[in-house]
């Protein structure tokens, strides 16, 4: 098919064929072309070739420009978002550290930053944190103190009455009569219930799971046999890591006897436990107590 500027320069010979002079054809066309200046120099078609290649590159340049102009124009709007965003939360902060009709949260007025506020909080909360461990390692110091100077306590209490056992024959429960009677007529100090530490004294029935934990594993070393006294149970603490006292192993001794687990033998002078199916073997004298008597 042929393009609009060959027709242009077709219609144009052949006009000049149709009312020219007659003589050299080629000549003729090539002048008829010249004069509707449809001819051009190599030097001017090789500029035209390198302005289209300057317009198609110009052309690339725009469409990416336009593409990264709207690129940029959505991250404004996005960071014009966010900025609204941080501009409430700034007021909210503002009013919870300033509320209207209240003193001010911090020890100094609000500037128009936020950071001096935050980085006086930061620190405020860091001191706070060292005040509660150091106060909870006294305490528990404390407690343990306590607990150690309460379980001497009760082994010179059990002492004081297993004397009086095996001084005057007393069963165990007239000795620890006999003992508190002397104590309260010579006005001894008493030690502090748990109430007093903040921990409430607990019946068997209320043990918690901890507690049962534990004496389950004491009845199952207790069922390999022997008699246990609360200071074998003392020893057994230590020999598995458990920070506990005489008073404890007491306690631990009455629940597994009230539950059955365990029966109690009062002897001359000692008090001991046994698994309940060996009671009768450990109350029946052996066969040695009656050759010796």
């Amino acid at each position: 098919m042929i393009s609009p500027l060959a027709m242009t320069a077709k219609k144009v010979i052949e006009a000049a064929w149709l009312n020219g002079p007659t003589y050299d054809m080629a000549v003729q066309a090539a002048e008829a072309l010249e004069s509707a200046q449809l001819l051009q120099s190599p030097e001017t078609a090789a500029e035209l070739a390198r302005l289209r290649a300057d317009q198609a590159a110009n052309d690339r340049e725009y469409e990416a420009a336009t593409a990264r102009i709207a690129e940029l124009e959505a991250q404004r709007d996005r960071r014009r978002d966010r900025l609204v965003v941080l501009q409430n939360d700034a007021l909210n902060m503002r009013g919870s550290l300033s509320p209207n009709g209240q003193a001010c949260k911090v020890p100094f007025p609000l500037g128009e930053t936020l950071a001096p506020a935050v980085d006086w909080l930061i620190a405020r909360i860091a001191e706070l944190e060292a005040k509660l461990s150091e106060a909870e390692q006294a305490s528990e110091a404390n407690f343990w103190s306590y607990v150690g100077q309460k379980d001497r306590a009760d082994a010179a209490r059990e002492d004081a009455v297993a004397a009086l056992i095996e001084a005057a024959e007393l069963s165990p429960e007239h000795a620890e009569a006999l003992y508190e009677r002397a104590r309260s007529i010579a006005k001894a100090p008493t030690w502090p219930d748990h109430n007093q530490l903040g921990k409430s004294s607990r019946t068997p029935a209320d043990a918690t799971p901890v507690d049962t934990n534990r004496r389950a594993r004491l009845l199952a070393e207790i069922s390999k046999g022997g008699r246990w006294k609360s200071g074998d149970v003392v020893r057994w603490y230590k020999a598995n890591d458990l920070r506990l006292g005489i008073h404890v192993a007491r306690r631990d001794l009455k629940a597994l006897r009230e539950s059955g687990a365990l029966a109690q033998h009062d002897q001359k002078g000692v008090r001991f436990y046994t698994l309940a199916r060996q009671r009768r073997a450990a109350t029946a004298p052996s066969k040695q107590d009656g050759e010796g008597q």
